[in-house]
């Protein structure tokens, strides 16, 4: 496997499962695969996910990852046609399409660019009132996260300080 390949841990509870797999299993099984998954999810830096055919197990996984604020690369052969992922402007997925003989150049490209991206973990302190204020704007503005509103506030600095271009 390319990930394997490049020193990633893969988890294989999600990839190695097939739809008579999937069938066979009792409701107890079904319901451990489940919780299985969403532990690998949650477990993981990144989930990679294979759409180039239609799949909901797939689409779900995807969407519990992002909602995780997982870091998500889906691949896809072209195909002429934008999933109902990739319409997603979500900002932790990104997107590789690939033809059989660049995956592994492709995949390759994306990771070093999703690892570029990856969010650090920062704490700080702050007084009760700005607290209290941050999180008046929040309930304001619909915005689901402290973080998500203090990254838009350095983004936006960032792009009128004409010393970070």
């Amino acid at each position: 496997m390319i990930l394997n390949k490049l020193g990633y841990q893969v988890s294989d509870q999600i990839t190695n499962k097939d739809k008579k797999d999937i069938e066979n299993l009792s409701s107890k099984q079904l319901n451990t695969n489940f919780e299985n998954v969403l532990d690998s999810i949650k477990k993981a830096d990144v989930v990679v996910a294979e759409v180039s055919y239609s799949s909901a197990s797939v689409a779900f996984e995807v969407v519990s990852a992002l909602n995780l604020s997982k870091k998500v690369l889906l691949v896809h052969e072209p195909t002429g046609h934008t999933t109902l992922l990739e319409a997603n402007k979500d900002r932790n997925m990104s997107v590789c399409e690939y033809k059989k003989d660049n995956l592994e150049e492709k995949v390759t490209e994306s990771m070093k660019k999703i690892e570029k991206e990856m969010d650090v973990r920062f704490n700080f302190f702050i007084p009760k009132n700005l607290l209290t204020q941050l999180d008046r704007v929040l309930s304001n503005k619909g915005i689901a996260n402290k973080s998500e509103h203090i990254r838009q506030l350095i983004e936006k600095d960032m792009k009128r300080n004409k010393r970070y271009k």
